[in-house]
Order: C-alpha cells, then sequence, then structure tokens
C-alpha cells in the first residue's frame, strides 16, 4: 500500500506535502479497494483517480481543486458519521438494554400518576372527537400486560395532524390544567406533551404521505434516516375503526394487525421480550409462550 500512494505523492508532487488531505483520499481509497477485492467488486478503479489527479495536476485549477477535495472529504466524513448516528440510535424503549441500570417499577405515587394522566387525556381527547391510538412502549404494554410498563415514566399514543387541526388546542389545554395536567407543544419532535409530576405522555402527529404514516417536527427532518427506519408504518395499520384494548383504567384503541406496528417501530428487535437492564422482572407466562411463536 505504501508503494501505491509513493506513487500518487511523486505524481502531483508538492501538491502532496502542502495537502494533507490528499493524502487521506488515497489511503481512503486504496484501502476501499483492498476490501472489496474479495468481493470481486470493481466500485472504484485507481486508473480513474489517477486520471483526475493528472487533470488537476496539469490545469490552472490545481488549486481550486484541491479545496473541492478537501471539502467533498469532510463532507463525506461528517455524513458518513451522522448517517450512522442515525441508523443505530433505536429509540428510548430499547434504550433499557443498551444503556444504564432502570428501576424495574414506578412508585406508587408515579404509577398513580401515570394512570391519572392516562385517563385524563383519553377522556379530554375523546371529548373533541379526537381517537388517540397506543404506540411505542404503551403498545407493548397493552399488548403483554394491559397495563404500562411497570417501569415507564411515560406514556405514548397518536395522532392524525389533519384530526387535530380540527380542534380548538387553546380548549384542550384549558382542560387539561383544570384536571391540574400540564398541556404543550414541542417544535423540536412534533408532538403535544402532558405532565403530571415526575410522569409524562407524549401525542405524537402523524401526516399521511402515499398510503405511509410519518411524524412530523423539525428533528424528523433534520434526523430523517432514522425517522425513516424507525417511525414510519402503513397507513391500513390506524384505519378506523380500530380494536381497543385496556390499557390501564381505560380502553384505548390500538393499531391493527396485533404487533404489526411494532415491526415498524422496533424492525431489529420487535421479536424480543426485554426489561431494563439490571432488573429482574418476569412477564406472564403467556406473554414469553406468545413471543417464542414469533
Amino acid at each position: 500500500m505504501v508503494g501505491e500512494v509513493e506513487k500518487f505523492a511523486r505524481m502531483f508532487g508538492k501538491h502532496f506535502a502542502l495537502n494533507p488531505y490528499a493524502f487521506f483520499v488515497i489511503y481512503f481509497q486504496v484501502t476501499l479497494k483492498r476490501l472489496l477485492k474479495p468481493l470481486k467488486r470493481n466500485i472504484l478503479k485507481l486508473d480513474v483517480i489517477t486520471m483526475i489527479f493528472k487533470f488537476f495536476q496539469k490545469s490552472k485549477l490545481s488549486s481550486y481543486g484541491f479545496t473541492l477535495c478537501k471539502g467533498v472529504v469532510v463532507f463525506a466524513v461528517l455524513f458518513t458519521i451522522y448517517f450512522v448516528i442515525n441508523v443505530r440510535v433505536t429509540g428510548s424503549f430499547n434504550s433499557y438494554v443498551s444503556t444504564k441500570s432502570h428501576h424495574c417499577y414506578n412508585s406508587k405515587e408515579d404509577a398513580d400518576d401515570l394512570l391519572y394522566l392516562i385517563q385524563v387525556t383519553h377522556k379530554i381527547l375523546n371529548k373533541y372527537e379526537l381517537d388517540p391510538f397506543l404506540c411505542y412502549g404503551s403498545l407493548w404494554g397493552a399488548l403483554r400486560l394491559n397495563n404500562p410498563l411497570p417501569w415507564d415514566y411515560d406514556f405514548d399514543v397518536g395522532i392524525l395532524y389533519d384530526d387535530i387541526q380540527k380542534v380548538n388546542t387553546d380548549n384542550i389545554q384549558n382542560d387539561f390544567r383544570k384536571a391540574g395536567i400540564e398541556f404543550f407543544y414541542q417544535r423540536w419532535s412534533g408532538n403535544y406533551k402532558v405532565k403530571k409530576g415526575k410522569m409524562t405522555g407524549d401525542l405524537m402527529l402523524y401526516v399521511k404521505q402515499r398510503g405511509m404514516i410519518h411524524r412530523i417536527g423539525i428533528e424528523s427532518w433534520l434526523c430523517f434516516v432514522h425517522y425513516r427506519y424507525y417511525h414510519i408504518f402503513p397507513l391500513r395499520l390506524i384505519e378506523k375503526p380500530l380494536p381497543k384494548l385496556q390499557f390501564g383504567n381505560v380502553a384505548y384503541s390500538v393499531p391493527r394487525e396485533g404487533i404489526e406496528l411494532q415491526k415498524y417501530l422496533y424492525p431489529s428487535s420487535w421479536k424480543k421480550v426485554v426489561s431494563p437492564k439490571g432488573c429482574n422482572y418476569t412477564y406472564p407466562k403467556h406473554v414469553m409462550e406468545s413471543a417464542a411463536l414469533y
């Protein structure tokens, strides 16, 4: 490999010494060619790179060429980092098993606050003819336990953006305030949040696009790779009327086809039955038996 790099160094002389990025590009191209060789793929041709460097060497645009080269390299590195981070971040539900330890159970006070939030949210939204559906970790809780997961500090429901646009959200906010609950919009994540004590609820807003359902918010645009891999699902799963499942003290709407939605939200782990890291929580026998069938 060193010999190949030296060959390029001789080819464009002083530019090699003045441009450390050039060495990086060459080293990257040679390394990638060697990695791909066992796969019998010729994606990158070193003779093409040679012609490009010869062009820059002979033309008066060499300085501009290497400036462009540096820009391309920096962009490629930053985009690669951005892409990897987007794909590897799998959402809060799966973070239980991959990060720091988490408690197994909420305190009675926190658990009561969460159940109260769930009940009041359902009542107020139904008052305005909004039909929220359970999603993410809350859907796991309803499918497996008919309750929030014992360690969950929030609940997650989805609402169509077009539906909530028909309602005066100031009236909704006043109703929550009367019930002793905070209600506010988060522009970054594109959802409404309800809060009582330490417990919260996320009211995710979704839009329809070409037969699929997408989240809204600034984050969904900036982290488009992540959102298109973990937060999109077919419209058919939430076509009304929706089935109901008991969730705490309320019969909540849930997406169609049982566990199907979770295959889109947790594509790499939907078959797993997990609990927080360091927690020895035991799921009911029927949950484990059902999971074994997947």
